[in-house]
């Protein structure tokens, strides 16, 4: 199987997989993902913040991952907002985790 051609970058200096008929035959999702390397440096745009579901900072690191998409060439990105149903931490009801023995004995 012949190898695909290495990466080209876009004029916004992003990284953009050429595709390759004969790895992908015709146009495909598979052939628009970067590079592994490239994507090491992305992912750490999505740690380096809190992100808890449901949350205006969730929604903002998933704008970001939709715009970054956008640059690397995809067709079309769609954000659907949803309602989250989650336990949220809390400072005046924190979660207890405790270990009970057989004989229901708190420890």
């Amino acid at each position: 199987m012949q190898k695909a051609p290495p990466p080209a970058i876009n004029s916004n200096q992003n990284y953009m997989a050429a595709p390759s008929p004969s790895r992908c035959g015709p146009p495909s999702i598979r052939c628009k993902i970067p590079p592994t390397g490239f994507a090491r440096g992305e992912d750490r745009n999505l740690t380096l913040n809190l992100h808890l579901g449901g949350t205006e900072d969730e929604w903002n690191t998933a704008q970001w991952v939709a715009d970054t998409w956008k640059l690397q060439g995809m067709d079309e990105v769609h954000m659907v907002p949803y309602k989250v149903l989650l336990s949220y931490p809390s400072a005046s009801k924190p979660n207890q985790v405790c270990e009970i023995t057989h004989f229901n004995i708190l420890m």
